[in-house]
């Protein structure tokens, strides 16, 4: 998976996406968005009037939404995405900017935050540039993904379902070869364009990409009966490349996700440019024993002062 298709995959999302989905999984799963804005309305609470705060991996902006709804700062937030949805009044949103690499002043910031956008980058180089643009005293909130949660689960299984879908059953090449052939004699849509999605469901449960695909597919070559085979054959061409582009992203979350060792290595990485870390907790759904997330605290040292900021804000669980 190179760089630039993972760029151009979130750009599609972006592109496409009219609502806000912070929490990577269905509808369902309020709980989880509801336990990371618990998070933000506590952090909001700690920060003064007009504090100029940075959003690493804004995404759609949400994390800035959530602050801008309970105190009046300065926001900006930063993607690596060429594209974004367009931001809320008050907040500045930027695309096509790498957290390795931030287009800021020293010390610029009194707050760095992040939800599920920091462990995309190169965080040894991506912590650096977050320790620099902090100033002394300014703290960090980061919401960091589970590898053993159930958004990475969820993800998974809808990677799996969707290779299955392309890869084993090549639902897009049978459904092109058709379109095709119907350029010479009106053939019907093979039942089995649709039991593909049934298929998905038992093998993979409800919801998971595959089913939805064969779906879209289906509709397309039923409702491309008597159009022109080019037409139809763009319209599954752009099946296939939402297909892969969601293929993509999922694989970066996938790698992204960090264990217990791999959350320590990051508070490791934050504490080397030059924070005062508090030690990594998990966040969890009120009525949910697995962890979907890691909460990272911490507050820059103030060379000034030659000591640390005045204490860490105590991160909720």
């Amino acid at each position: 998976m190179s760089a630039d298709s993972e760029r151009a995959a979130w750009a599609d999302y972006w592109r496409s996406s009219g609502t806000v989905r912070p929490s990577c999984l269905p509808n369902a799963k309020s709980g989880v968005e509801a336990a990371q804005l618990r998070v933000w309305t506590a952090f909001a609470a700690t920060l003064p009037r007009r504090a100029r705060v940075l959003d690493v991996g804004t995404g759609d902006g949400a994390v800035l939404a959530a602050l801008a709804a309970r105190r009046d700062l300065d926001l900006t937030g930063i993607d690596n995405s060429p594209a974004l949805p367009r931001s809320q009044k008050g907040i500045r949103l930027i695309a096509d900017v790498a957290a390795e690499q931030l287009p800021f002043g020293d010390g610029r910031f009194d707050a760095v935050v992040s939800q599920f956008g920091f462990e995309y980058s190169d965080t040894a180089r991506a912590a650096s540039e977050c320790g620099r643009v902090l100033r002394g005293g300014g703290t960090l909130h980061m919401i960091v993904h589970h590898r053993g949660g159930p958004i990475v689960a969820h993800n998974r299984s809808r990677r799996e379902a969707l290779v299955w879908a392309v890869g084993e059953c090549d639902l897009i090449g049978r459904a092109m070869a058709l379109a095709a052939a119907r350029r010479v004699a009106a053939l019907p849509t093979p039942e089995a364009f649709r039991t593909v999605g049934a298929e998905a469901r038992a093998r993979f449960g409800p919801g998971t990409g595959a089913d939805e695909l064969a779906e879209a597919v289906w509709q397309t070559l039923e409702g491309g009966r008597g159009r022109p085979a080019a037409e139809v054959t763009e319209m599954l061409h752009t099946l296939a490349r939402r297909a892969e582009a969601e293929m993509t992203r999922i694989a970066s979350l996938l790698d992204a996700a960090r264990d217990e060792q791999g959350i320590a290595a990051l508070a490791e990485q934050l504490q080397t440019a030059g924070l005062e870390m508090a030690q990594p907790l998990v966040l969890s759904e009120e009525q949910a024993a697995l962890p979907f997330a890691w909460l990272l605290d911490g507050r820059k040292r103030d060379a000034r002062r030659g000591r640390q900021g005045a204490g860490i804000a105590s991160p909720m669980r």
